[in-house]
């Protein structure tokens, strides 16, 4: 299954898209796709009250190299603004559909346990399952189980591109190095090159490749 010309990916998150998908966005992106990259949350205002996230996330977007983003800003997981505004995420899901017309969608997967995610996993079923090809990345810390049935071959440029876009997240670097000097060891995770390379790299392994991203096949449409 290749890239097809338009790719949509939507996120709960700041950053949820750069940790899931962004090394095979570069790499669609190179190819000549138009990408359109969608998020429904900047960040928790009372866990980051002084931090421009948002600008943090227009600096990724602008280093990934998206064709189209969009930012919406609904509050973060303790508020549970997700699942009461369900219907408004249905309705802007429907608006980019209409509007972008993507081939395929990048998403979260239907494993992952954090409730933001998951609304927006449904959402994106909900519009998408008769339109297009779904596919949900993988995030480690929440995935109980996955089912690693799509693989992205990506080359280290691509993940540089993914690395950098991380970079952006001042916000999330300063919040991981607090974590780690109250626990007394490193928790950068996903912000260290190191971290993202073993995880390409046994991804790659599996398929008999350098480098790759794993997703979940929700649903492949194919129209050609």
């Amino acid at each position: 299954m290749q890239l097809p010309p338009r790719i949509l990916a939507v996120g709960a998150h700041a950053d949820d898209i750069e940790i899931g998908c962004s090394a095979t966005l570069s790499k669609a992106l190179a190819a000549g796709s138009e990408v359109f990259c969608c998020t429904f949350s900047a960040h928790d205002p009372l866990e980051f009250p002084n931090d421009d996230i948002e600008g943090e996330w227009r600096n990724s977007m602008k280093t990934i190299g998206a064709t189209h983003s969009r930012l919406f800003k609904l509050k973060a997981c303790k508020h549970r603004e997700f699942e009461e505004q369900r219907h408004f995420i249905l309705t802007e899901l429907e608006k980019i559909r209409n509007e972008f017309n993507p081939q395929m969608v990048f998403t979260h997967s239907s494993f992952d346990t954090n409730q933001d995610h998951k609304q927006v996993h449904e959402e994106v079923v909900r519009v998408f399952k008769r339109h297009c090809t779904i596919l949900g990345w993988e995030f480690p810390s929440n995935d109980i189980v996955f089912e690693s049935r799509f693989f992205s071959v990506i080359e280290p440029h691509h993940l540089e591109v993914k690395y950098n876009a991380l970079q952006c997240y001042v916000s999330q670097k300063r919040a991981f190095e607090e974590r780690t000097k109250r626990v007394g060891y490193t928790t950068r995770g996903y912000l260290d090159m190191e971290y993202l390379s073993s995880w390409a790299n046994i991804r790659g392994y599996q398929i008999g490749e350098k480098m790759a991203e794993c997703f979940e096949v929700v649903r492949v449409i194919s129209k050609n």
